[in-house]
């Protein structure tokens, strides 16, 4: 490789050793309140010979030789004990940040380096920023344990040039930075290539939703600065806020930094006003990634124009159903469910926007059963939406359906009824009251196949019997088949809730035979009284 002014190793050696490099400072300041909140520390070489020297005619030389690593250790060690002197002065507190190479980022002891050099200088860890490139990362299994044990040691850690590497957005979630430099070759256009304004706005949105800071590097223009400003970009570096200053100089123009914004930026009021505007929506996302990670199912529907139109749908139940929001958001229940389905949900909708307070209901889509709850919300005195809750109730059904089978094979007649209307009935059920099948008793009364007598009493236990879990105790009463055919029966039961209704589960004894009997043998006892009777006055 070919090196300016020829340089060599021995040069770049000496000049360590003899105490000829400097660190210049740039300010990092931040674009909502025009505060100085970090500085970059930038190596520069005094050379006795050749004046300042860049750091593009030497650094390349350095990780050629290796030497990089001893420089880097230089610069971290004067970086932190620099910030820790304006810390002593006064100065307000602010996070130095220093470049790595990929040199001393592969150093097996980089964070025991790091960790001595902050206790040798007594800076508290947080002010110390390491800023890495994206190149760095691309192998990430090598990249990932070095990060944790930096993030580990309380140091912040900031991913520089971002958009000119290769990390992959899958694993940029994984990885524990602090802060995203977006690269002054994107900020230098924003102003003037669409592609380019696309990118920043693009870099800063995903930022944010993972939590992250941004920097952008390169400010060199007022209409940059506003360009920033109104996309929410926390920082800004660059020519327009002061270039690269030696210490004395950088601490003397602090207060005329910090001015730069309230004279050239955005209004402080116009910046609030975007960044409430910003902390609402991430508060609605929030709460959206909220909803989406609960385990059930939360939608909201209005009416409109006589139709019930969701505007809310989102859970895992949904996943589970294998169906996006946009499957429902905008659209009613006719639109995506079978017409039968979706006319059972429409009448709960109905009893609900008519502010029928905690409908509840049974319904399944894709395979899913679940179980659904409906409030009204009310304004002025009228419903303005519904929310609904939903939860997976599939494992309930599957071990319910089993239990069924059971029950559709016991020999004991088992009823089910929800305010008197039959609901379900076994064949040993169906054939007690004289039907051909369950499909003529679905739907009726309980009380047309019970005997004047006994449907009184039924309809009394009906009224008074209004909590889930009450247990009924034996009683005898009379079914009265559709034929006239009477049947004395021992009923005994229990209170369930059935797809969301309070219902009466009922078992029937068949007693006629034992009543036929116990007659029989009252006729027989009565006889022979009177025959005992008769022969004592004979």
């Amino acid at each position: 490789m070919e090196h300016i002014y020829d340089l060599t190793e021995d040069d770049l050696r000496r000049a360590l050793e003899n105490g000829e490099f400097l660190l210049y400072y740039q300010p990092k300041v931040n674009l909502f309140s025009g505060k100085i909140t970090g500085a970059e520390a930038l190596i520069r070489w005094a050379c006795p010979l050749r004046g300042i020297v860049s750091p593009l005619e030497f650094i390349p030389l350095a990780e050629e030789t290796g030497l990089i690593v001893e420089i880097g250790k230089w610069v971290i060690r004067t970086a932190c004990r620099q910030m820790k002197e304006w810390q002593e002065m006064g100065y307000p507190s602010m996070v130095i940040s220093v470049n790595l190479s990929a040199l001393q980022f592969a150093q097996a002891n980089l964070v025991e380096t790091i960790t001595v050099i902050i206790k040798e200088t007594g800076l508290a860890p947080e002010f110390l920023e390491i800023e890495i490139t994206e190149s760095m990362t691309m192998n990430v299994t090598a990249a990932l344990p070095v990060l944790r044990d930096l993030k580990q040691s309380g140091v912040k850690i900031s991913l520089d040039d971002f958009g000119t590497g290769y990390s992959s957005l899958s694993y940029l979630k994984e990885f524990p930075i602090d802060k995203i430099k977006i690269d002054q070759s994107f900020v230098r256009s924003c102003t003037e290539e669409p592609k380019d304004a696309t990118i920043v706005k693009a870099i800063i949105a995903m930022s944010h939703q993972l939590d992250l800071e941004v920097v952008a590097e390169g400010v060199e223009t007022k209409e940059q600065l506003a360009f920033l400003q109104s996309n929410l970009c926390d920082m800004g570096q660059g020519y327009f806020f002061s270039r690269p200053l030696p210490p004395e100089e950088f601490a003397a123009n602090i207060s005329k930094i910090e001015k730069m914004i309230q004279n050239a930026g955005n209004t402080r009021e116009i910046c609030r006003q975007r960044w409430l505007e910003a902390e609402l929506e991430k508060s609605r996302q929030d709460l959206l990634d909220t909803v989406n990670q609960q385990q059930g199912l939360i939608f909201k529907f209005i009416k409109k124009d006589n139709r019930y139109i969701y505007t809310l749908c989102a859970g895992e139940l949904l996943s589970h159903a294998k169906m996006l929001p946009e499957q429902i958001i905008g659209k009613e229940v006719f639109d995506f469910l079978l017409y039968e389905e979706a006319v059972i949900k429409h009448t709960y909708y109905e009893r609900a926007w008519r502010g029928e307070n905690n409908l509840t209901y049974e319904g399944h889509i894709n395979g899913i059963w679940y179980i659904a709850s409906l409030r009204p919300i009310w304004k002025d005195g009228q419903v303005i939406e519904v929310i609904g809750s939903c939860a997976d109730i599939t494992e309930r059904k599957m071990h319910e359906d089993k239990y069924k089978r059971f029950v559709e094979l016991n020999p004991e007649p088992i009823i089910v009824y929800q305010q008197g209307i039959i609901q379900y009935a076994n064949p040993a059920c169906t054939k007690l009251l004289g039907a051909a099948s369950f499909e003529e008793l679905a739907g009726k009364s309980i009380l047309e196949y019970f005997h004047p007598e006994s449907a009184a009493f039924i309809e009394k236990r009906i009224d008074e019997m209004n909590k889930i879990g009450i247990s009924i105790p034996p009683t005898e009463e009379k079914i009265k088949r559709p034929d006239g055919t009477i049947i004395d029966i021992e009923v005994t039961g229990i209170t369930i809730m059935n797809e969301g209704n309070l219902s009466f589960l009922m078992i029937y004894h068949d007693i006629t035979r034992r009543k036929y009997k116990e007659e029989a043998l009252q006729k027989s006892e009565t006889k022979f009284r009177r025959l005992a009777e008769m022969s004592k006055v004979v």
